[in-house]
């Protein structure tokens, strides 16, 4: 793994893997992240195909056709809402949400979005299309499209040895950054992670 490090009180030392060494007067990391999806069957094939994450990049593609949420966090009430614009058969896999409040299974209800509180054990279909999920204790339910949110993981670990200030978000814990993107490092900045 790669490492940055300290080399002296004006310059930065990034050290790869296969033993180079580059010395710099800052660092601009900008590495992107990993979705990080639930460990069922057949969803993380079908990332980006039939599975997707944000009802606004992904809904007018699918609209019209049966889709479902899966429940992964606080977003996933929100993507429900949203999707039902998109389509008149929704589903809401609920188990990671439950127990649902009243007011917010009433609120889907009264839009027709059929709730389903088992848990989905195995997304189905062929290549990266969907046709159903099958749910614990027995049972499928037919979906085209299913939109969930993973939790995002930055790639980020060969900065540790900075122990750079953290801030923790709903969609996961990422570098904590000012205006300028200046991390709690004075010579290192983080785009993108």
């Amino acid at each position: 793994m790669s490492t940055v490090s300290e080399a002296d009180a004006h310059s930065m030392r990034l050290v790869l893997e296969d033993g180079q060494q580059f010395l710099a007067r800052a660092i601009v990391a900008a590495t992107g992240v990993a979705d990080r999806l639930p460990e069922i069957p057949g969803l993380a094939e079908r990332w980006g195909r039939s599975v997707l994450h944000c009802p606004y990049c992904h809904g007018w593609e699918v609209r019209g056709r049966r889709l479902g949420v899966l429940a992964t966090g606080p977003m996933a009430m929100h993507q429900a809402q949203l999707l039902r614009q998109w389509s008149d058969d929704l589903t809401f896999f609920s188990a990671a949400a439950e127990p649902l409040e009243e007011a917010a299974r009433l609120r889907l209800s009264a839009r027709g979005v059929k709730i389903e509180p088992r848990r989905v054990t195995e997304v189905r279909g062929e290549g990266g299309s969907t046709t159903d999920v099958r749910l614990e204790g027995g049972g499928t339910t037919a979906v085209d499209a299913i939109f969930t949110a993973g939790a995002l993981v930055p790639h980020d670990d060969f900065l540790e040895g900075l122990a750079l200030a953290r801030a923790d978000s709903i969609v996961g814990s990422f570098l904590a950054v000012d205006e300028t993107l200046r991390t709690s490092h004075p010579r290192v900045w983080a785009a993108g992670i």
